[in-house]
Formats: C-alpha cells, structure tokens, sequence
C-alpha cells in the first residue's frame, strides 16, 4: 500500500517521497511541526492599573460653643438692694432739706423792722453852661458843657445844645484867636468832628488829628475844667 499525504492547504493529496504539495508547492507538514495559523491573534494589551481612589477624610468639626454666661442671682440681687437704699437715702435727704427750709421761714419775722433813721436824698447834678466863648459860636443859646480836656499844648471842650447836637472846639492855650468850633457826632469810639480835610476824633483817653486819611498827631488826653469863662 503506497502511504499518501493530503496538503493541509489546498486539499491534494501527494506521495509520500515528496517534501512539498505538487499543486501548491507548500511544505509537507511532519507531526512535530505546529499546525498553521489560520488566524494571526493580536498582541496583548497592556494592563493599565487603576487609578487609586481617593481617600474621603472627614471634615474637622467646629470647636463647641462654650455654655452661655448666667449672670448669679446674688450679684443682681445685691445690685438692687443697693439702687434701694442709695434711693431711700436721697428721699430722706431731700425731705430733711425741706424741714429745715420750712423751719427757717417760720423762724425769719413776718417785716422787717422799720428804721428810724432819716432818708438820704441826692440832690439832682445841675447841667453846667457851655463856656461864654464857645456858646456864642453855637446856634442854640441853651448849650451845656459835655467834657473839658487839655490835650498837650490844645485845649479841647465838648458842648451839647437842647436838641442834642455836639460840637467840638479847640484853641492853643493861652492863645485865644485860635478857637475852632466844629460840628460833632458821637462814635462807638468816642466823638468825630471834621472841619474840611481836617479829622478830630476822640478815641477813650486820646484825640488822633487825620487829614485825608492820614495821621498827622496823636494827643493824651486830660479832663479838666474850662479854661476860660
């Protein structure tokens, strides 16, 4: 019996002297040879770990609340037995005041005594004329003197007519064709009088002499009475 070999290929089948299939040419397969892959298996994937899960701590708890403060029931029982008595004091107080008070009225007499001693009366200041020179200058006869000043080598009067109006008149001492009467006027500082450019003015203890708006002497002042009649 002649031994034959069928091609795992092409399904021929061949003599046994031959070393490879005749319609194919493919080699002649011996028991110790492998079968052929029909199918190539592919490579094997590598095997990726997981990712480690990620550990859950627990969130820290809030510190606790501490207990809420009791005020003693003896510190306020002894803050109102105070406020009491601080109370009860002040009531007493005021009340002996008002004894006292009551006690000192009914004590004082009822009028004073009357005196026996005799009234004092002031007699009344009688206005003084106007010097003779200055009141024959002034319009109205019935001017009464105001103020007599020696102010340096000046002399100085001030006179008020019965209807108020002031004048202010001047003179060199000793020199009498130097008078200069002038119509005045009452100031917050004293008394202002202008003749022309020329400003007299009387502040307090002092007579300050201006022309346009400038000082041109400054003089102290000296009550006095009338130099001349």
């Amino acid at each position: 019996m002649t031994t034959t070999w069928r091609c795992s290929l092409c399904d021929v089948w061949n003599a046994t002297a031959d070393t490879s299939c005749q319609c194919c040419d493919t080699a002649r397969r011996t028991a110790a040879d492998p079968p052929p892959a029909l199918f190539f298996a592919p490579p094997p994937r590598p095997v990726i770990p997981p990712p480690p899960r990620p550990v859950m701590r627990p969130l820290p708890l809030p510190p606790p609340m501490p207990p809420p403060a009791y005020r003693s029931s003896s510190s306020s029982g002894f803050t109102g037995c105070m406020i009491a008595v601080l109370t009860v004091a002040l009531l007493c107080t005021l009340v002996l005041l008002l004894a006292l008070l009551a006690g000192a009225r009914a004590r004082a007499p009822a009028s004073a005594p009357q005196s026996n001693s005799p009234i004092v009366t002031t007699p009344a200041v009688q206005a003084v004329a106007c010097p003779d020179r200055v009141a024959l200058l002034i319009p109205d006869d019935s001017a009464e003197l105001v103020a007599a000043y020696d102010a340096g080598d000046k002399h100085i009067v001030i006179c008020r007519t019965a209807t108020g109006e002031l004048y202010y008149y001047g003179q060199y001492i000793g020199q009498d064709g130097t008078g200069l009467l002038m119509p005045a006027q009452e100031t917050a500082a004293g008394l202002l009088a202008r003749n022309g450019a020329y400003l007299y003015e009387i502040r307090g203890d002092e007579v300050v002499v201006s022309v346009d708006g400038h000082e041109i002497l400054r003089e102290f002042l000296v009550a006095t009475s009338p130099r001349f009649p």
